[in-house]
C-alpha cells in the first residue's frame, strides 16, 4: 500500500513512491517568488524584466483589485528552476523598482 505523507503529496501516493524517495520531485512552489510593496502602476513586462536578472522568468501574477484592475502591490513571479528563484530572493530582496522598496521571498502554499 503506497503510504500518504501529512504534507499530502498526492504525486508521490499515486505513482506509490516512499518518504525517502520524494526527494526527487520539488515541490510545486519550489520557484515560484512572493512579491511585495510593487508599485500600483507596474506592467507584468517591466516585472518580468526586472526578475530576468536573476533567471528566467515563466510567469507573472500581478494580483490586482477587481473592478479597477488596479494593482494590489504584490504577486506572484514563477522563474524556471530553484537556482534562479534562489537568486532572484537573494539579489532582488530590498531592490527598488520605480521608486518603490521590493520584498521578495519564495511562496508558500
Amino acid at each position: 500500500m503506497p503510504s500518504v505523507s501529512r504534507r499530502g503529496n498526492l504525486l508521490c501516493w499515486c505513482i506509490e513512491l516512499e518518504p525517502d524517495e520524494w526527494a526527487w520531485f520539488p515541490s510545486p512552489m519550489a520557484n515560484t517568488l512572493y512579491v511585495g510593496n510593487l508599485p500600483f502602476k507596474i506592467s507584468d513586462e517591466e516585472l518580468a524584466a526586472h526578475f530576468a536578472s536573476a533567471g528566467e522568468v515563466v510567469e507573472v501574477t500581478h494580483v490586482r483589485e477587481r473592478g479597477s484592475d488596479r494593482s494590489n502591490g504584490c504577486g506572484f513571479i514563477e522563474m524556471a528552476d530553484t537556482t534562479g528563484a534562489e537568486k532572484a530572493v537573494v539579489s532582488l530582496d530590498g531592490s527598488e523598482l520605480a521608486g518603490r522598496t521590493l520584498t521578495v521571498g519564495l511562496a508558500r502554499p
